[in-house]
């Protein structure tokens, strides 16, 4: 549940930061400002999957723009890690085996080893860190990214 706190200025000085909220407006509030910091809560700890964009927590996959950004920010992926990404997102909840991932995302001509599956989960996790705390390896079948 998301907290929004509503505080004087002169209270102000008596919070702390591990206190349990999200954000805070100062008293006597904006209602335009109280609406849109209610609307950046809920988006921050929203998940949804849409034809063109989905996301998971502070991740966020743009497909129509092939963009990646976490929290707002940018993520330079390459195209088979963009690709990979994708198609376990929107994929969730499913295990995929290193023979599936391959000819559903690099194609069924692609003749590299199965392990290239496995580098580029590595590189994802490397590049995103705690953003894809959802992509888990199922020791012995493949990788699935899980559901939220």
């Amino acid at each position: 549940m998301p907290v929004i706190i509503g505080i004087t200025i002169n209270a102000l000085s008596r919070l702390d930061v591990g206190d349990g909220f999200d954000d805070f407006v100062l008293m006597p509030y904006v209602p335009a400002e109280l609406y849109m910091r209610i609307r950046r809560v809920e988006w921050s700890r929203s998940e949804f999957a849409q034809q063109e964009r989905i996301k998971m927590g502070p991740l966020c996959i743009d497909l129509a723009a092939h963009e990646v950004t976490i929290d707002g920010r940018p993520r330079q992926l390459t195209h088979q890690e963009f690709a990979l990404l994708s198609f376990l997102c929107q994929n969730r909840g499913r295990v995929f085996s290193r023979r599936q991932l391959l000819e559903r995302v690099w194609g069924v001509d692609y003749y590299g080893s199965s392990r290239t599956v496995d580098i580029h989960v590595r590189r994802l996790r490397m590049k995103l860190g705690h953003s894809v705390n959802n992509l888990e390896t199922v020791r012995g079948v493949g990788y699935k990214m899980k559901e939220p």
